[in-house]
Formats: structure tokens, C-alpha cells, sequence
């Protein structure tokens, strides 16, 4: 594998290897593995708003606030997606945890309907991926400046198409494991099939893009 395609796949390696390690040696069940795919898709917008934030302060531009709508709104149907499904496998792979009180407390604040277990496998969750994404940020958007040869279309369209992506893995890995009733190990080819379509995501993505005259004034 060329050096240039190993750097770029780093992140996706980190993340799938996170999930695979949970699936592996932590036991977690394909419901926990699904709020860890909600998890991951939740900091991919966050940190899309934090990057078109700064590309309006480097580059002076305005608007575009139909890009941080799409994207919120197909995020939003993806939710109702997971949380669907965890209602429909909550019975079958319920992991000895009812997530779906767990979830309703985190909502509406109803904090007695924890279960501790299950709270400490969310900020476990939490921490990691958010840590990997923060280092995703400034380490391919700050510290390569990114940022220098980034528009507000073409940084929505890199985050949006690894929502589209995991949406597909959702629909149909989670449903394929609740209609056919597969054992909860089906939940390791599913990361395996994630890692797999990110790996050709990656690799059509261009290695390089060349600034402009206009963007090598603003590095």
C-alpha cells in the first residue's frame, strides 16, 4: 500500500479498530456498537460546523448556511433510523441493558432511569471517538491547512458522504441482523464492511490538492 493511501486511511483505521476492539474483547453488543456508529456520525457534524466556522473567519466568507441545515437534517433521519432499530433489537441483543430507558433518560433528563453500566460505555464512547476527532482536526485540517484549499461545497460534501455511508451500513448491516435474526458476532463483519467502503472512499478521494495563487497569499 503507497505511503500517501496509508496516511490517509490512519483515521479510518483508528476508529474501526476502536469498534472492532469493543466487538472483540469488550463485549459489546450490536446495539452498543450502533450508538457507537450515532456517536461517531454526531462528531463528524460537530466538527463540520467547527471547520465551515473557520473557513468563514480565514477566508472571509459568508452564508452558506444551507450546508449545516442539509447536513443537520439528514443526521436528524439518520437518528430516527438508529433509534428505530434500537427498538427493534433491544429484545435480541439487549447486551443485559435496557438502552432504550437508558436513552430516554439521557433525553429528558430523567437520570434515575441510568443504568451505570450503560452510562460508562456512552462516555467511553464519547471520549475516544471525540479525541480521535479532535485530532483529526488539527492534525489533517489545521496542521496540513486544509482550510487553505477548502470551499464551504466541497468541505459538505466530505462530511456528508461518510453520513451517506454509515446510514447504508445501518440500514442494511443492523437490518440484515435483525430480520434474519444472525447471532450478535454478524457484528463484526459489519465494521469489517464499514473499514471496507471507507478503504474505497479513500482511496478515489484525490492524494493532493493544489492551492491557488488567491490560496497559497491566504496560507
Amino acid at each position: 500500500m503507497e505511503k500517501p493511501l496509508l496516511k490517509k486511511m490512519l483515521f479510518p483505521l483508528l476508529v474501526n479498530g476502536f469498534f472492532l476492539w469493543g466487538v472483540l474483547f469488550a463485549g459489546w453488543s450490536p446495539v452498543l456498537l450502533l450508538i457507537g456508529f450515532w456517536i461517531e456520525e454526531a462528531f463528524n457534524l460537530i466538527f463540520y460546523c467547527i471547520k465551515m466556522l473557520t473557513l468563514q473567519f480565514r477566508l472571509n466568507e459568508k452564508g452558506g448556511c444551507v450546508y449545516p441545515f442539509s447536513l443537520a437534517m439528514f443526521f436528524f433521519v439518520h437518528t430516527i433510523f438508529v433509534v428505530v432499530i434500537i427498538a427493534l433489537l433491544g429484545n435480541s441483543y439487549s447486551d443485559n441493558i435496557d438502552w432504550g430507558e437508558t436513552i430516554l433518560g439521557l433525553v429528558f433528563g430523567k437520570f434515575y432511569l441510568l443504568e451505570p453500566d450503560a452510562v460508562l460505555m456512552l462516555i467511553q464512547n464519547i471520549v475516544i471517538l471525540g479525541g480521535l476527532y479532535l485530532f483529526k482536526f488539527f492534525w489533517k485540517f489545521l496542521r496540513n491547512k486544509q482550510y487553505a484549499v477548502l470551499n464551504q461545497e466541497s468541505l459538505f460534501q466530505n462530511s456528508l458522504k461518510p453520513l451517506i455511508l454509515l446510514h447504508l451500513v445501518i440500514i442494511f448491516g443492523m437490518g440484515a441482523l435483525m430480520i434474519v435474526q444472525l447471532p450478535a458476532a454478524f457484528a463484526f463483519v459489519i465494521v469489517v464492511i464499514k473499514f471496507l467502503m471507507e478503504l474505497v472512499f479513500e482511496k478515489k478521494r484525490p492524494t493532493r490538492i493544489t492551492p491557488t495563487a488567491d490560496q497559497y497569499r491566504n496560507l
